[in-house]
């Protein structure tokens, strides 16, 4: 954060240029794809979408590196199905 904003207030780049680097970065890209991983098994297998906390959490678990094989494997457990 600190070096999007100083980038901001040295004018190099423009507001616009600022906030299309954020939104193609490396980072917002892995954070987006896990979020849609989960969002995908959340309402393909309990027919529903995640609250904030359980979307936090598995998407953590996701860029942690558990693969998605596993996190199936652990919504069969947690959710009983």
């Amino acid at each position: 954060l600190e070096d999007w904003t100083q980038t901001l207030d040295s004018e190099e780049s423009t507001r616009a240029q600022v906030i299309t680097s954020f939104y193609e970065g490396e980072e917002h890209m892995q954070r987006m794809e896990a979020e849609r991983i989960v969002y995908k098994l959340y309402i393909g297998l309990l027919g529903r979408a995640p609250g904030r906390l359980d979307l936090e959490y598995w998407a953590g678990r996701v860029r942690s590196g558990v693969s998605e094989r596993d996190i199936i494997s652990e919504f069969i457990y947690t959710y009983g199905l």
